[in-house]
């Protein structure tokens, strides 16, 4: 008790015990907030911190980093489990698992991140982020985010909301959670195995919009650049463009996509072959990384952008540089994606009886800018 040494953190401490001895705080409950108690005694933060650390050492409170204090309890009788470890993992004041990629050049985990921290901030929820590099020098993605999800299950995290980059990997973890009822919210793409919450745009709308604005504009010979991610972003942006251009009565095969590397540039000789047969004057590319590489090798070709080929890409990664944007693209609204998967989330939390999953999609908007135009001859 050395370290309760003003009269008045010593008097809380006795009201704190005297609570926990008569059961006003039952075995297993979480405490109030350092804040709360705060407040309540009016005093400061510190002297509250220093009484939690008595009660812990005394043996009446439990503490953990990243978690509440709660009241300690007699082991269960039928596994030596505390019950607090296999309580209802939907208790709002436990944490959740944010698990999101980081690329250098998308600053748009960034912007996931601020809007699902605008959602919780109002919550009681503990938040552990999980963030891990996403780019060509990290060949264990994979196993990155195998560890943030291994942690969130051993952890016992009441939810989790993720931007899936695992794939095959990840899958095992990820069918544990749905076994063990724990919400997962995905943002930006799912696996198509797994009935699950999701928050992103309508990929498929996308395209198809895509298509009806270079419609638009006189085009007829449509190009789409994808890439070699077999995830459902994408999977459904290329359905999209499919559908869309067969509607329009316009030539709808595979061969008026080129598949490029995700990580990397595709080399000039298949961006060439491709040029030459399909002859696009117009290209939508699946992201706004593709664009730019599409643009580069065809400039460099002496091809002039928009006046021989347009191209519009998606996610209008230019909003964060400090350059005027020049690439015509769809918006996504990361930031409200966010949002959205932050308030599913809870939503899930607070539910006693599951309900059907949902895919909330939102619009993006399209922005038009210099890289596309109206049909011209060539």
């Amino acid at each position: 008790m050395s370290r309760l040494r003003r009269p008045i953190v010593q008097t809380l401490f006795d009201t704190l015990l005297a609570r926990i001895k008569t059961g006003e705080y039952k075995p297993g409950a979480w405490l109030p907030t350092e804040r709360e108690l705060s407040i309540e005694f009016g005093v400061d933060r510190y002297a509250v911190r220093a009484v939690l650390a008595a009660l812990a050492d005394s043996g009446q409170i439990v503490r953990q980093p990243g978690k509440r204090p709660w009241v300690r309890e007699a082991a269960d009788a039928r596994n030596g489990i505390p019950p607090t470890q296999i309580a209802n993992r939907r208790d709002p004041l436990r944490f959740i698992s944010v698990i999101l990629p980081q690329h250098l050049l998308y600053p748009t985990s960034h912007a996931i991140l601020c809007g699902i921290q605008s959602a919780l901030r109002q919550s009681q929820c503990n938040r552990r982020l999980v963030l891990f590099d996403n780019n060509d020098s990290t060949p264990d993605l994979a196993q990155r985010e195998y560890a943030g999800l291994e942690a969130a299950i051993e952890d016992g995290a009441a939810g989790v909301i993720l931007w899936h980059k695992g794939g095959d990997t990840t899958l095992p973890l990820l069918q544990k959670l749905a076994a063990q009822q724990v919400p997962v919210v995905y943002v930006d793409r799912y696996p198509k195995t797994l009935n699950c919450d999701f928050v992103g745009i309508d990929n498929a709308q996308c395209a198809a919009d895509a298509v009806e604005y270079f419609v638009g504009l006189g085009h007829s010979r449509i190009a789409l650049v994808s890439n070699d991610e077999r995830v459902t972003a994408v999977n459904e942006r290329e359905t999209g463009f499919l559908d869309a251009m067969s509607q329009h009565g316009l030539e709808a095969s595979t061969d008026s996509i080129l598949r490029i590397p995700f990580s990397g540039s595709p080399s000039v000789e298949l961006v060439t072959d491709f040029m030459n047969r399909i002859r696009p004057s117009a290209i939508f590319c699946v992201n706004d990384y593709s664009a730019f590489r599409m643009q580069a090798i065809l400039e460099e070709q002496g091809i002039n952008i928009p006046g021989q080929v347009s191209i519009v890409g998606c996610d209008d990664i230019e909003r964060f540089s400090p350059r005027p944007a020049v690439l015509s693209t769809f918006r996504q609204p990361w930031e409200a994606i966010g949002v959205r998967a932050g308030k599913l989330l809870l939503k899930r939390l607070g539910e006693t009886d599951s309900s059907p999953n949902l895919h909330i999609m939102l619009s993006a908007a399209l922005l038009e800018r210099t890289t596309s135009g109206p049909v011209t001859s060539r």
